[in-house]
């Protein structure tokens, strides 16, 4: 019995599997914050890029007394990229 046990403790398959076990989760979560982050900044900078164009067509007059609602779907329409801008 002792022997089998010092056998079995001698053995060293599987010792890479451990590592790739406890780095793996680090690593891919690593990873997707990484790719949340991008898409929260490319989100940001489509909206800022929204409203600049808006802002500007209503500085040069292209736009004549927009409502409130009117300004959102404009922003919305020239953000590009935002799923569902106008009900947000």
């Amino acid at each position: 019995m002792i022997r089998s046990l010092k056998r079995f403790l001698r053995q060293e398959r599987g010792a890479v599997t451990i590592e790739f076990v406890l780095w793996f989760p680090l690593f891919f979560g690593i990873f997707l914050s990484s790719v949340e982050s991008g898409m929260l900044m490319l989100r940001y900078v489509m909206l800022e890029r929204g409203v600049d164009v808006t802002v500007r067509d209503l500085r040069i007059g292209t736009l004549k007394f927009p409502s409130h609602d009117d300004l959102k779907r404009e922003i919305c329409r020239n953000s590009l990229i935002l799923p569902d801008c106008v009900e947000g």
